[in-house]
């Protein structure tokens, strides 16, 4: 994985839109939305050279991931 840094400016931009949408739609929309954008964080962390824009995934028929596989951390963790 490669490893990132968010910088002060990307924090507090997220953080806003986050607020943002905690008054607009509520917790359980800002709890979803965190989720995604940390997923899309994440995944340009595993995926850096990727310049189409797919992520790879694995189709049900691989079964679950391994716990090897499995993502750890949060770049938006409080």
């Amino acid at each position: 994985m490669t490893e990132y840094r968010l910088s002060p400016l990307a924090e507090q931009d997220i953080e806003t839109i986050l607020e943002w949408t905690h008054e607009k739609f509520g917790e359980k929309a800002r709890i979803r939305y965190k989720a995604l954008l940390t997923r899309a964080i994440m995944d340009v962390t595993y995926y850096p050279g990727n310049k189409e824009g797919h992520i790879p995934t694995r189709s049900a028929s691989e079964g679950p991931m391994k716990s090897s596989e499995s993502r750890r951390g949060s770049p938006l963790d409080d």
